[in-house]
């Protein structure tokens, strides 16, 4: 009885432990892994900054389904932060006694230390435990290999037109090498312009693969958006060059808002008294100054309008001013109906196309019997007008030279 028993609780045991048995018989394999084209067989020799494609080789020995590749850096400090070092097939079914090729690809980091580094492959499956194949590469350092490691703007990436980027670029060199000339460019190709700096970077002084190579920030890069340039997003260029054609680049997104009133484009109009007293068919004259508060010189055309009771000229139809300068223009303004009514001419101010300044001129016609009284008045008025112009080209001749030896001194300032 007791033997009988005992043939029973092997054959429990037996039954119980089957299930664990075929449960650890795997039914996928990998058979075979190439690293670039090349096999691997042993350890595997790369460079630091380098892509890897990884084709994995696969067989199983029955029909297995929902199968997935996975390949990792597994000892990279940062791999949490960067996906570049790890890849992923889709789900696949894989049929008994069928080889399947799969192809994943990773980017070594210039940040890795030079040594040996495990790279895991991980293939996991429905109702199998996973199998895991490690393959040793040796990670060796550039000769040349300077790597952007920030950048920042000042202000930012958002400005108005006119005003000024500031960037300053943090570079490391990982290479065994020192880099004697590293050219540093930042440019917005669309507004065609571009500064740049020149600075030099020692290589790795101790031995020991854990340690960083030479780390240094540019000086500040200055780059001035054009004050005309259109409100809109522009392309960036961070551009890194060194040992002769060697480079890096980054781009980003510069926002450039609608700029204030520029002075190179400001006009001041001055004009004398805007409604005068006329007979009619008598001509009204409205002195106008026009002076150009801006940096260049600029050619300004007049216009002046009114309806069909009024006949308008212009002494000058275009005025080309210096920086700085004044010209008097005289509006004429004609009245045709003999009615006291008060008519209204316009001019206008224009220049590149774009109307400047508008204003309006009124002729307060009066009765022929006012007219002595009226040309008398008007007399007074006018010569009153030109002693008020002269008087305000003086003043505007005094600021603009004021402005201008403030705009030399700002000039001479030197920036570091």
């Amino acid at each position: 009885m007791k033997k009988l028993l005992s043939i029973l609780a092997l054959f429990v045991v037996a039954l119980i432990a089957l299930p664990m048995v075929m449960a650890a018989v795997v039914p996928v394999e990998v058979v075979e892994v190439e690293i670039n084209d090349n096999e691997v067989d042993g350890v595997f020799a790369i460079q630091e900054g380098e892509d890897l494609e990884i084709q994995v080789k696969l067989e199983a020995s029955e029909e297995v389904e929902d199968v997935q590749v996975e390949v990792e850096l597994a000892d990279y400090d940062y791999a949490d932060y960067d996906s570049s070092v790890e890849d992923e097939t889709n789900l696949f079914d894989m049929k008994a006694s069928k080889k399947y090729y799969k192809t994943l690809n990773i980017y070594v980091p210039k940040e890795m230390d030079s040594g040996e580094h495990d790279l895991k492959i991980t293939v996991s499956g429905d109702g199998f435990e996973d199998v895991t194949t490690y393959v040793t590469l040796e990670i060796n350092p550039s000769e040349h290999n300077v790597d952007m490691e920030d950048v920042i703007f000042s202000p930012g990436l958002t400005v108005k037109a006119g005003q000024s980027v500031w960037t300053t670029v943090l570079l490391e060199n990982n290479a065994e090498y020192e880099e004697e000339v590293v050219k540093v460019t930042v440019a917005v190709p669309e507004l065609g312009i571009q500064n740049g700096v020149f600075v030099a970077l020692e290589a790795e002084e101790d031995e020991d693969p854990k340690v960083d190579g030479d780390s240094e920030a540019t000086p500040e890069i200055f780059l001035k958006i054009p004050a005309n340039a259109e409100a809109k997003d522009y392309l960036l260029v961070v551009n890194v060059k060194y040992d002769k054609y060697a480079t890096e680049t980054k781009e980003y997104v510069l926002t450039v808002l609608e700029g204030e009133q520029k002075t190179q484009d400001k006009l001041i109009l001055t004009v004398g008294p805007e409604t005068q007293n006329v007979v009619a068919g008598q001509q009204a004259a409205f002195p106008v100054a026009l002076t150009n508060a801006g940096a260049n010189d600029k050619s300004y055309v007049l216009e002046l309008s009114g309806d069909s009771s009024l006949t308008t000229s212009l002494s000058e139809n275009l005025v080309v001013l210096e920086s700085g300068k004044t010209k008097v223009v005289y509006a004429y303004v004609t009245a045709t109906a003999n009615e006291a009514a008060e008519k209204v001419a316009t001019l206008a101010v224009k220049a590149d196309g774009e109307t400047l300044k508008t204003i309006e001129l009124t002729a307060n016609v009066v009765p022929a019997e006012e007219g002595n009284k009226v040309s008398l008045r008007n007399g007074l008025e006018i010569a009153l007008i030109v002693l008020v112009v002269l008087l305000v080209i003086i003043g505007l001749i005094l600021g603009f030279s004021r402005m201008k030896k403030d705009d030399n001194n700002e000039e001479d300032q030197t920036y570091y």
